[in-house]
């Protein structure tokens, strides 16, 4: 194979994040409905879904920075090759729910193919950052359309369970495939990294990569105001919005009864669309002449549209307000995921870019080991009680971000350009 172009690696990137959001789309919505098929509580419910976010949070850091050393699609590879095991036998483990608890380690330490595909387009300067972090985000979405339907037709057709055994199996193969292109790949993406001491055995220097990342990150950068502003921001921002889409299947059919699992498919990949449409839609807007070079007020203005789409979710049930909102609330997160990574990066060294990427991913999974759990013990007093903890949660966030970075970005607004 001869060398790719720039373009052509960015496609590969793209193909690969497609492909990423199709296999967990077959899986991440139905989770939550076939745990309750088994008799659980809301808030075993809950453990068992914070599971994956929890060990993200400690994964996410070793894994930036291993992929720092040793390379962004090697390590890739190696994660996604496991995630397709775990993801194949989670499909056999029905009604275990230890099996099934036990499983979602797999993915919680090896999930990593978004991560490691931002961290190789932050580092292509070839290109318009955030136009190529808005596409990524579109093109992945694409797989959030597809998954959700076929979910429920199989659902649909098969019944439950062989529909969701049916839907591992398929996301089994889809990051085989993945696996495949990542290798084929490689050596067209990762650059050969100088080690430090060569005479050591392989296994030897990868266990030192491990032990040595906390201390790495702790020493090679230091955050400013501003970023702890940035992140936790983006805690409290994606808190809010995994609440929301944790719970809103079964929020859905709480308040709609009579709504069949081919339509709430049909409702999920409505709003995979939008988020096909908003990726799209966000490199545009951050060339317009108000937004250039200047995301901190793009993710401020993001921020209060986040806001706006809970508010119009909570005085009305009606589906039409509800589409309307669905709209809102992804072109608000849309751009709110492009100018998160691209503010938690800025005046960073290119060699530490897996590393902050790392821990704003496991700030993120914080938020997602939290999101299950919390939305498991507020549906034990309604089904809607999640709604009103992500409206609370947007406001935090986006107060935080005013008094912590926005307000510092302009007091200091010469030391960040």
């Amino acid at each position: 194979m001869g060398e790719l172009s720039n373009d052509q690696r960015r496609l590969v990137i793209f193909v690969i994040g497609f492909l990423d959001l199709l296999a967990v789309s077959l899986i991440i919505p139905a989770f939550p409905v076939y745990l309750k098929s088994l008799s659980t509580s809301s808030t075993l419910r809950g453990v068992i879904t914070s599971i994956y976010g929890a060990l993200q949070f400690f994964s996410s850091p070793v894994i930036g920075r291993w992929s720092d050393k040793k390379g962004r699609m090697k390590v890739m590879s190696i994660c996604l090759i496991i995630c397709a095991m775990g993801y194949g036998s989670q499909g056999y483990a029905m009604h275990d729910l230890i099996l099934i608890s036990i499983l979602r380690v797999v993915p919680g330490i090896f999930k990593h193919t978004q991560d490691i595909s931002r961290c190789l387009l932050l580092e292509d300067k070839t290109h318009s950052t955030n136009k190529a972090l808005g596409t990524f985000n579109a093109i992945s979405s694409i797989g959030f359309i597809i998954g959700p339907v076929m979910h429920g037709q199989l659902v649909d057709h098969f019944g439950l369970d062989d529909g969701f055994r049916i839907s591992n199996i398929i996301c089994f193969f889809i990051f085989l495939i993945n696996f495949v292109i990542s290798n084929v790949c490689r050596s067209h993406f990762d650059v050969e990294k100088t080690e430090i001491c060569t005479s050591a055995p392989e296994t030897e220097k990868l266990l030192d990569d491990f032990h040595k990342t906390d201390c790495d990150n702790a020493s090679n950068y230091k955050l400013s105001a501003f970023h702890y502003g940035v992140l936790a921001s983006r805690f409290f921002l994606a808190l809010s919005v995994i609440i929301f889409r944790s719970s809103f299947v079964l929020w859905l059919i709480d308040t709609h009864s009579d709504i069949s699992s081919a339509e709430i498919g049909y409702l999920l990949s409505y709003n995979g669309f939008l988020g096909l449409c908003c990726g799209f839609l966000v490199g545009p807007i951050s060339t317009l002449s108000v937004y250039q070079r200047n995301e901190e007020k793009l993710q401020f203005h993001a921020s209060v549209l986040c806001i706006t789409s809970f508010i119009l979710m909570l005085i009305s049930n009606s589906l039409t307000v509800l589409i309307i909102a669905l709209a809102a609330l992804t072109m608000s997160t849309s751009i709110l995921r492009v100018c998160g990574v691209t503010l938690s990066s800025k005046h960073m060294p290119r060699d530490h870019i897996g590393s902050i990427q790392g821990l704003g991913s496991s700030i993120i999974s914080i938020s997602r080991f939290a999101a299950p759990l919390l939305v498991g013990i507020l549906q034990e007093y309604s089904f809607s009680a999640p709604n009103h903890a992500a409206f609370l949660l947007s406001l935090v966030g986006t107060g935080v971000y005013c008094k912590l970075s926005y307000q510092c970005y302009h007091s200091k607004k010469g030391k960040f350009e």
